[in-house]
């Protein structure tokens, strides 16, 4: 059973613009090597209605398990967030019902200050 059909909040949305790219899903290693799983639904996934998209720039966010922790930050303040992360360009793209304010104020507790 996958996570959208357990009615469980996608952990992250990948977009395919390069390797670095990668999911909110743990990897079985710290720096996040290995194949990112990702479910269809959580790819095809449109905007819920009253979210907005933000982005945040989070220069510390170097590897897999920095992934994780980003999302579990932002899902901690609306936990159907859907997050598309670029590891090489350390940006992170949330679709959100959570203001910015509140969305920052748990990344920069969860240690990844964005700018």
């Amino acid at each position: 059973m996958t996570r959208a059909e357990a009615g469980a909040a996608p952990l992250a949305k990948l977009e395919n613009t390069g390797a670095d790219n990668l999911t909110g899903r743990e990897q079985n290693d710290h720096h996040g090597q290995g194949s990112p799983e990702v479910g269809a639904s959580a790819l095809r996934q449109s905007l819920v209605e009253g979210s907005d998209m933000l982005e945040f720039t989070i220069p510390s966010m170097t590897c897999g398990h920095c992934v994780g922790t980003v999302t579990k930050a932002v899902q901690s303040v609306d936990p159907r967030a859907a997050l598309t992360v670029d590891l090489s360009g350390k940006t992170v793209r949330i679709e959100t019902t959570a203001n910015r304010d509140a969305v920052a104020g748990a990344l920069a507790e969860a240690g990844y200050p964005p700018q």
